[in-house]
C-alpha cells in the first residue's frame, strides 16, 4: 500500500500556513474560538479540494477562496479571518494534493495513461514501487531486462507500446505471468489477445498473479511463463504484432481479464493513417 509522503517543502508550507493563519489573527485579537474552527474548516475543505485534479482544482480553489471572504463579509468578521481562511485554505490544499498522489500510484489507483509513441515508434514503461518509469526506443536487452525483473512485488507489470498496439506483462518472472496485446487501433482499443498454456491441467488449483499490484487469481492455462513471454515482448518490440508460433486466446472476456490499473491507463488508441 502507498502510503502518503510529504516532503520538506510540504512540511514547510503548510506549517507556515497554519503558524500564520492562527497567529496574526490572535495577535489581532480575533477569538481564539473562531481562529480555531476558521482553520479546522479550512483545512478540511482545502485538503478536499486538493484530490480532485485539473481544472476543476483550480475552480473550487478559487470558488472556496471568494465564498470564504464573502462569508466573513456577511458576518461582520474582522480581515483578519480571511487572511486565517486563507492560508488555512491553501494548507489543506497542500495536504490533499500530497493524498491525491499517494491515491493515484497505490494498487489499482490513478497511474497515468502512456501517450502512444508516433507509428513505428517504441515507448516502454514499468513500475518500482511507487515510481513509473518511461524509456523510448529501448533496446531488445533493456526490453527483455526489464521483463525479468518483475517479481509480482515492487515490479509487477511491464508495457511496451509501438504505435498504437500496446502489450503488457504482468507477475513474477520466477512463476506464473500474464501477458496481454492488443493491435486493435481503434479509439477504445477493445480487442486483446493473452498468452496461455494449452497444455496445462485445466483442473489444477487457480495461480495468484499480481499485475500493477493488482492480485488476481487465474486457472494454470490461462497464464504463461518468462521464455513466451520474452519471445512475445521481442517480437512485438520489433514489429507491433503477436509473435506467431505462440498459444494466444482472444475472446471478449480477455479485455474484462485485465486489472483495473491497466485498463484505467489505456486511454484511446491512436489512429494511424
Amino acid at each position: 500500500m502507498t502510503s502518503a509522503r510529504f516532503g520538506a517543502v510540504e512540511v514547510a508550507v503548510v506549517g507556515l500556513c497554519l503558524g500564520l493563519g492562527i497567529v496574526v489573527p490572535l495577535f489581532r485579537e480575533v477569538s481564539p474560538l473562531t481562529v480555531a474552527v476558521t482553520v479546522a474548516v479550512g483545512l478540511v475543505i482545502g485538503a478536499a479540494l486538493g484530490i480532485l485534479s485539473g481544472a476543476a482544482r483550480g475552480v473550487a480553489v478559487l470558488v472556496g477562496l471568494l465564498g470564504g471572504v464573502a462569508v466573513g463579509q456577511t458576518m461582520g468578521l474582522p480581515d483578519a479571518w480571511n487572511l486565517s481562511w486563507s492560508l488555512a485554505l491553501l494548507a489543506g490544499l497542500v495536504v490533499g494534493s500530497v493524498l491525491f498522489d499517494a491515491r493515484s500510484r497505490r494498487p489499482g489507483g490513478r497511474r497515468s495513461s502512456p501517450e502512444p509513441p508516433p507509428a513505428g515508434s517504441v515507448l516502454l514503461t514499468w513500475t518500482d514501487g511507487d515510481d513509473e518509469h518511461r524509456l523510448e526506443a529501448p533496446s531488445a536487452e533493456r526490453v527483455a531486462a526489464a521483463v525479468r525483473a518483475l517479481d509480482g512485488d515492487r515490479r509487477s507489470v511491464v508495457s511496451i507500446l509501438r504505435g498504437a498496439a500496446r502489450l503488457d506483462v504482468g507477475g513474477d518472472a520466477r512463476g506464473a505471468m500474464m501477458v496481454y496485446e492488443s493491435d486493435d487501433h481503434t479509439d477504445h482499443r477493445t480487442t486483446w489477445h493473452h498468452l496461455t498454456t494449452p497444455d496445462g491441467d485445466a483442473d489444477e488449483d487457480e495461480v495468484a498473479v499480481t499485475i500493477a499490484g493488482w492480485p488476481g487469481r487465474f486457472r494454470g492455462p490461462q497464464t504463461t511463463t518468462v521464455d513466451p513471454a520474452l519471445r512475445a515482448v521481442e517480437h512485438f518490440r520489433s514489429t507491433g504484432q503477436r509473435a506467431p508460433g505462440l498459444p494466444w486466446h482472444g475472446d471478449r472476456q480477455v479485455a474484462d481479464m485485465r486489472p483495473p490499473a491497466l485498463q484505467r491507463t489505456d486511454g484511446p488508441a491512436r489512429r494511424t493513417r
